[in-house]
């Protein structure tokens, strides 16, 4: 865990979206910026957390938010790969259908929001499965 400066209150680690050298053209910056707004109003336990928007040093913008282990999607092909035959156990669905369930009704119920891009990949996934 590491203090927040902005926050005052103690945080998981953070991790870093920024836009890639030779990407930074005005729409991509003015996504990366809405995405920053909309993702600071968030709070619930199944969303990543919001930490920063600032700039690098050479004036990209960076979106610092709460770091998860991985992403659904390369669990997956990480389980494929591995050679492990077979759906996951039903108890591990039904615990990531879920809270992506909370997850999607908090965005659509209570901040009339619409994800727009679910998909596995986009799944992100702390240690403790906790799924955002």
């Amino acid at each position: 865990m590491v203090r927040s400066p902005h926050m005052g209150v103690m945080c998981s680690p953070w991790a870093l979206k920024k836009l890639s050298r030779g990407n930074e053209n005005k729409e991509h910056s003015q996504r990366l910026k809405k995405e920053a707004e909309i993702l600071r109003k968030l709070h619930h336990p199944n969303i990543v957390g919001y930490r920063a928007f600032l700039q690098t040093d050479d004036g990209r913008d960076c979106l610092a938010m709460e770091k998860c282990s991985m992403c659904l999607g390369n669990m997956i092909e990480d389980r494929q790969e591995e050679g492990l035959a077979g759906p996951y156990p039903a108890d591990d669905i039904l615990t990531v259908a879920a809270a992506l369930a909370k997850a999607l009704d908090y965005l659509h119920r209570d901040q009339l929001l619409l994800h727009g891009d679910v998909k596995s990949y986009n799944v992100l996934i702390s240690g403790t499965w906790f799924y955002n």
